[in-house]
């Protein structure tokens, strides 16, 4: 992404006032304080002259590889900072469609700091924050697994795209049992809070897949199995004394299945929810060029109006409009094996570039990469 070069349009003027142009040197920011001091017209000329010549140096921002997750997914990381949890230990974040890459260790604090408030079972619970979360392109990949091996394979395939260093091991056992560990990096073990609240995620996945009457048991080293949770509900300990080698997720049960992957933007919400509103106009015509000025009049209001209610929710017309390109670009890609060209044009990218750009800021790994993880059977 290339930052706009900003360039003084009105630095000063021959013709006019001294303090006009000492006023306008101000608001523009390119000259220096000296420039605000009193000065014959031509020092002024001159000055505007020299600044309008003048060119800062573009600056590229650019994705560091090593601004990945490192032990966990970031993406779970916007899993637990989604959730509507029922206390304040857990803070709230931007849809992570928008959201940037950072790195994993405001996860690993956010998930330390759940345990030692709430204990392990706190941390279980983050994977119930899963019905509360709106779009994004990992929770489309998870969600639109066909069968329990075919989620397995997608998180394993998604940890390697994300260069996880704690990655997850999964076995089948039999029709009725998956079996999961983190495996050690550099000769470390990963804490259990980690392992425990990606148990908690797979967790709710599967019942939304429709697998009931889950049991979720942990054993350590040298030992039984240990049940440790049925279905949402923890019966273990606050702790462990010792770390699990391996974490066993059992159903008994099948239920209907979610429908389909969800696809909202936007929770459920009162009839005069302005983003909501907005978003359905947006739907109506998902295609169309759409301005601040067009969906104002499609909403049936002011420009000033639908500017100020949707600041009121933290966003604005032109941020919804991405998320709709950003989700319907995204299932495109998942769903096909047309061009990245042909999606950026028919969803309103200008170029296969800006599309994978924005497309990697969403998802943490380059469109091609994601097709790959969502062709994984």
């Amino acid at each position: 992404m290339q930052i706009p070069i900003l360039h003084s349009t009105a630095c000063g003027r021959a013709e006019g006032d001294i303090a006009l142009g000492r006023r306008e040197i101000a608001q523009e920011g390119e000259v220096s304080a000296r420039a605000l001091r009193p000065r014959g017209r031509a020092t002024v000329a001159a000055r505007a002259r020299r600044c309008h010549t003048r060119a800062r140096p573009a600056t590229r921002l650019s994705l560091c590889p090593h601004a990945v997750s490192q032990n966990v997914s970031l993406q779970l990381l916007h899993l637990a900072q989604r959730v509507r949890a029922r206390d304040a230990h857990v803070a709230r974040a931007p849809d992570p469609a928008l959201q940037a890459l950072s790195p994993a260790a405001p996860l690993r604090a956010l998930v330390a700091e759940r345990a030692r408030v709430g204990g392990l079972g706190a941390v279980f619970a983050l994977g119930d924050g899963l019905d509360a979360l709106t779009f994004s392109p990992t929770l489309y990949l998870l969600e639109s697994a066909a069968s329990v091996a075919q989620l397995a394979h997608r998180w394993s395939a998604l940890e390697r795209a994300w260069g996880v260093r704690h990655q997850t091991w999964f076995a089948l056992d039999g029709a009725g049992a998956l079996e999961l560990a983190a495996q050690p990096y550099a000769g470390a073990l990963a804490p259990a809070s980690q392992t425990v609240m990606i148990t908690g995620v797979l967790a709710a996945l599967l019942r939304r897949m429709g697998h009931g009457e889950l049991v979720v048991a942990a054993r350590a080293a040298r030992g039984p199995w240990r049940e440790l949770a049925c279905d949402a509900h923890w019966l273990g300990p606050a702790s462990l004394a010792e770390p699990p080698v391996a974490l066993r997720l059992a159903w008994s049960r099948r239920t209907a299945p979610a429908p389909s992957a969800r696809q909202t933007l936007h929770p459920p919400s009162a009839a005069d929810d302005p983003v909501a509103a907005t978003l359905a106009a947006i739907a109506r015509e998902p295609h169309a060029p759409w301005t601040p000025q067009g969906l104002a009049h499609a909403t049936r209001q002011s420009v000033r109006t639908l500017q100020r209610r949707l600041a009121a929710h933290g966003t604005t017309a032109s941020a919804l409009a991405r998320r709709v390109r950003m989700r319907d670009a995204t299932v495109a890609i998942a769903g096909s094996l047309r061009p990245l060209t042909e999606i950026a044009h028919a969803y309103g990218f200008s170029d296969a570039a800006h599309l994978a750009r924005e497309f990697r800021a969403a998802s943490g790994m380059p469109p091609s990469a994601y097709r790959a993880v969502a062709r994984t059977r």
